[in-house]
């Protein structure tokens, strides 16, 4: 039987790329970049490259001395060793956005135009005030009624409530006199 390792074609690797220094040195290394960048130094190549935090890992400059970080595992803003400088970075990043570019002025409209666009809202809220003005004097009747309604409720409830009253002592009445028809015993 022969070896299972020797059947299997050998692959050459990818050789890895080594970079010099750590994490923190290669990061020091993009924050002084960055420090010694003014907005106005930034073209448009350079931007795409530390536009985000992700391109700003794979950054490569010699002219900076500056070579990318393979590793995304502590590359993160919650990193508690190297998630500080990230913030930091980001910082830069923001300080050296380009401002956005700021749409043409639109053109002035005339007297006119601005005086019937004006007409037609005022028409509009006008009668939208009609609206709310007929919902008021609707709500304001039907909560009339309603007090009207209330007040024959509680009335009747009064009545009622005495009639209750007067029964109770009729009935009252009635069990004292059985009691005392009860008393009374059949004579044989």
């Amino acid at each position: 039987m022969t070896k299972r390792s020797t059947s299997i074609q050998r692959k050459e690797r990818k050789k890895r790329r080594v970079f010099n220094g750590s994490l923190e040195q290669r990061l020091r290394a993009r924050m002084d970049a960055l420090g010694q960048l003014q907005p106005d130094d930034i073209t448009e190549e350079l931007w795409e490259k530390i536009e985000t935090l992700e391109a700003l890992r794979t950054w490569e400059s010699e002219g900076f001395g500056i070579e990318p970080i393979g590793s995304k595992r502590k590359y993160t803003t919650t990193n508690a060793d190297f998630g500080g400088m990230l913030k930091l970075l980001q910082l830069e990043i923001d300080r050296l956005r380009p401002p956005p570019a700021t749409p043409a002025p639109k053109p002035r409209k005339t007297l006119a135009v601005q005086l019937a666009e004006s007409k037609a809202v005022r028409e509009l809220l006008d009668a939208r005030l009609d609206v709310f003005k007929k919902d008021v004097r609707r709500l304001a009747q039907d909560l009339g009624k309603n007090q009207k309604t209330v007040r024959a409720q509680g009335r009747l409830i009064e009545h009622y409530e005495q009639k209750i009253d007067l029964l109770t002592r009729e009935n009252s009445n009635l069990k004292m006199r059985l009691l005392g028809f009860e008393r009374l015993a059949v004579v044989p």
